[in-house]
């Protein structure tokens, strides 16, 4: 069986969802989803400024840190590594 679930369209970045309000039939996965790791970064609508994305990916480069690979940038004179 399929739900249809409402989204906002006009939204092209990631939207968060209240696990509060699933459907009876996804009240497992809302579960299981709340108890993860990621519940809280699903549940939860942040702001994030497109300036802010622009000027990370401008000082973006690859770095290898304990041979493990990520991204390092300067944000506002501080060095994020991801």
């Amino acid at each position: 069986m399929v739900k249809n679930i409402e989204w906002d369209k006009t939204s092209k970045h990631n939207q968060s969802i209240n696990l509060e309000q699933v459907p009876q039939d996804f009240q497992d996965a809302a579960r299981w989803v709340r108890s993860s790791r990621i519940g809280y970064a699903v549940e939860t609508a942040v702001k994030v400024y497109r300036i802010h994305i622009r000027e990370f990916w401008e000082n973006a480069k690859p770095e290898t840190i304990n041979n493990a690979r990520g991204i390092s940038s300067t944000h506002s004179s501080s060095v994020r590594l991801i």
